[in-house]
């Protein structure tokens, strides 16, 4: 059996498409709650560069930024 990157990638895609008009209203409304509490674990502060991987709207870079730091979101 053989994998087709390329059917891979346009079956996620679909499926990101369809997730994104509600991502705010859901998962990135129940992230808010411990955006704090993640960045204060990794130490977060400023002058830090910080890459945020799947970081959907960006709440978790935005709030990196605000504390002064140099967020990346990918």
């Amino acid at each position: 059996m053989s994998l087709d990157p390329q059917a891979i990638r346009a079956f996620e895609h679909a499926g990101w498409q369809q997730a994104a008009p509600g991502y705010g209203a859901t998962f990135a409304r129940a992230t808010c709650g411990f955006v704090d509490d993640l960045l204060d674990a990794a130490r977060v502060g400023a002058g830090m560069q910080v890459l945020d991987l799947a970081c959907g709207p960006g709440l978790v870079a935005g709030a990196a930024r605000l504390r002064g730091a140099m967020p990346t979101g990918l």
